[in-house]
């Protein structure tokens, strides 16, 4: 910030020789135990530039003005919220890709090297896969919970009453888990639902690159772990909330323009056939 120049007293002379300084008589000077107002202690024997009684000019100070820092008050300062206070419907928040592939790596990691420390007693592929589905449950009941919430109160809006339904046909809820899970949690919709010519309660959930194994290389010995057990679990626990128990596992089914391609083979309790059974009748 450039400060205006004008006319003004320099306070230090340019010349070279060193300024003599009038000195006053001490017995022009008052008494310190004399009692004086502020304004008539000011002598008027000193000069009028450092006179702080003396009158203002138009004239540019001869000193830069002091810059003090703003206060800011307390009530200004934005504090975060609660949690509980943000809008429910709000547009749903991404987390980074990077992010999440490394904190999924390394979590792969952890588990293969506890694996590894554990030597003679350490646990087989399956129960790798099984703390992975573990994992993800935890995931898949929370992931539940917020998408029902969200529908209800979207449907509720919508229609003026209490909105949202809950499915209570096999078909009608895996494909709420093939759609609005799955493109809420993994940001697009699976790839494919089919259903099983050979069991009646078996239905498969196909999905070409899964977001879990697309950045995860395993060791050429535990080149069988299926680290997409992880979004198996998730499966599982909508499921299960949703009161269709299942039993949901992973398994890589490649192909020439798909080397990644995941089918989660998801086989239903009997009893969840028989209630479907007895609705379509």
């Amino acid at each position: 910030m450039s400060i205006p120049r004008g006319p003004s007293t320099p306070i230090i002379p340019s010349s070279k020789g060193v300024p003599q300084i009038p000195r006053t008589p001490s017995s022009t000077l008052p008494h310190p135990t004399a009692a004086q107002s502020p304004a008539s202690a000011s002598s008027s024997t000193f000069p009028s530039a450092l006179n702080p009684n003396a009158q203002l000019t138009n004239s540019a100070p001869d000193y830069p003005p002091q810059m003090t820092a703003p206060t800011t008050s307390s009530s200004s300062i934005r504090k975060p919220g609660s949690i509980y206070e943000r809008n429910i419907n709000r547009r749903t928040p991404e987390v980074s890709l990077n992010a999440f592939a490394f904190l999924f790596s390394e979590l792969v990691q952890y588990l293969l090297r506890q694996r590894k420390e554990a030597g003679a007693n350490a646990g087989s592929l399956p129960d790798l896969e099984t703390r992975l589905n573990t994992l993800g449950y935890h995931v898949g009941q929370r992931a539940l919970e917020l998408v029902t919430i969200r529908e209800a109160t979207a449907g509720a809006s919508a229609k003026g009453a209490a909105g949202g339904r809950r499915e209570n046909k096999i078909l009608g809820i895996l494909e709420f888990v093939h759609t609005h899970v799955w493109k809420m949690v993994f940001g697009r919709a699976a790839d494919g639902l089919e259903k099983s010519r050979d069991e009646e309660n078996e239905y498969m959930i196909i999905d070409n690159e899964p977001v879990v194994s697309k950045y995860v290389s395993v060791p050429r010995e535990n080149s069988q772990l299926s680290v997409a057990a992880y979004a198996a679990g998730i499966i599982e626990a909508v499921l299960n909330g949703a009161k269709f128990p299942a039993k949901v596992s992973a398994h890589t089914v490649e192909d020439e323009d798909h080397p990644l391609r995941t089918v989660f083979l998801i086989k239903f309790d009997q009893a969840v056939i028989e209630r479907d059974q007895k609705i379509a009748a």
